[in-house]
């Protein structure tokens, strides 16, 4: 078959579908259709196929499989051919991706971003919980026990999360290959992954926006109790019910994140997770940068006197740890806006 001898010659030249591509003069997904059978190379197209695979178009179009000797001819002359272009570079020492693999580290990645999502989930209630009880704890006459009803959530909520964590971090240690070094996807596995992508972009947009939605009205059981009474036991109730909004919200925008990465990595490569929400600690050359280094714990001491201020200063206890939520996200906001002006 045409389609099974085009993937094989050119996996035995270690050859990319871009790579291929750039050489005869077409698009990436004109040799994914060949290799998918869906669609056939013109006679100068097969022509330009026979000349940079070193085979004769009767042997393109008969033979099925390739030969040990034609492979081995095929690999020395991929290691003797110099490049022309950057295009044209084949992948050194690629690792090959088949669609079990793919299908185990998208598994693993849906079940991390459910629970990190969890995770952060009890990380906001517990904290905003913590703050309103003890709010209400000066209201009540059983102050002591919301006391310690409160450090208890507190506590219990960052255990589970942090054991959480790192529980994720273990399940993904057996797939960072994937993550940190140059891959190639095998036969037709690409197709299938931008397929699956395709089907579930509409359910992450659903995602966002109820996320987004529940965050912006998550302010208003404060601000609609605040503005009408000026007690503290209905103003820490409705903490809570802005507690649990915010809560709701950062589930569902992160219940999806690790797995939209995790798409990206395997179509795009190891580079597209420096794209959105990486560390700097995970990129070698923006850890080096002493702009960003000043940036960022100029960023990060702004941040805690700012929280500082409005909780001694202005006295705003209720609604100043609302910061160190906010405070992630605009960071990735930053990071991205400095990766773009870096990069001009």
């Amino acid at each position: 078959m045409l389609a099974e001898k085009i993937y094989q010659l050119r996996k035995a030249k270690n050859w990319s579908q871009e790579d291929l591509a750039a050489k005869i003069g077409v698009s990436r997904q004109s040799v994914s259709k060949w290799e998918r059978g869906e669609a056939l190379p013109d006679l100068e197209q097969m022509i330009s196929l026979s000349d940079i695979f070193g085979v004769s178009i009767d042997d393109l179009i008969r033979s099925n499989k390739i030969t040990e000797d034609e492979k081995e001819d095929l690999q020395s002359q991929a290691k003797t051919t110099t490049p022309q272009t950057d295009q044209e570079t084949p992948l050194t020492s690629p690792n090959e991706i088949d669609l079990a693999s793919a299908q185990a580290y998208l598994q693993v990645k849906q079940v991390t971003s459910q629970s990190n999502a969890a995770a952060c989930f009890l990380i906001i209630i517990g904290s905003g919980s913590f703050f309103a009880l003890q709010m209400m704890a000066d209201e009540l006459p059983t102050a002591f026990w919301l006391q310690i009803i409160a450090w208890v959530i507190l506590l219990a909520s960052m255990a589970i999360a942090s054991a959480s964590f790192m529980q994720n971090q273990q399940l993904s240690e057996k797939y960072r290959w994937i993550e940190t070094q140059p891959h190639q996807l095998g036969f037709q596995v690409q197709e299938i992954l931008e397929r699956d992508q395709r089907a579930n972009r509409e359910i992450w947009q659903k995602q966002t926006i109820t996320g987004t939605s529940l965050c912006i009205l998550s302010a208003l059981p404060l601000v609609i109790t605040s503005s009408i009474l000026d007690d503290d036991l209905p103003i820490a109730i409705s903490l809570l019910a802005t507690i649990a909004l915010i809560s709701a919200g950062v589930y569902q925008l992160m219940r999806s994140a690790d797995l939209k990465k995790g798409y990206q990595i395997l179509l795009q490569g190891p580079q597209a997770s420096t794209r959105w929400g990486q560390s700097s600690d995970d990129d070698p050359e923006f850890k080096k940068d002493p702009i960003w280094t000043h940036v960022q714990n100029s960023y990060w001491g702004l941040v805690l006197v700012s929280y500082l201020t409005i909780s001694f200063v202005f006295r705003a206890w209720a609604w100043s740890w609302i910061l160190f939520v906010i405070a992630p996200f605009l960071f990735d906001l930053v990071q991205l806006l400095y990766r773009h002006y870096r990069k001009k």
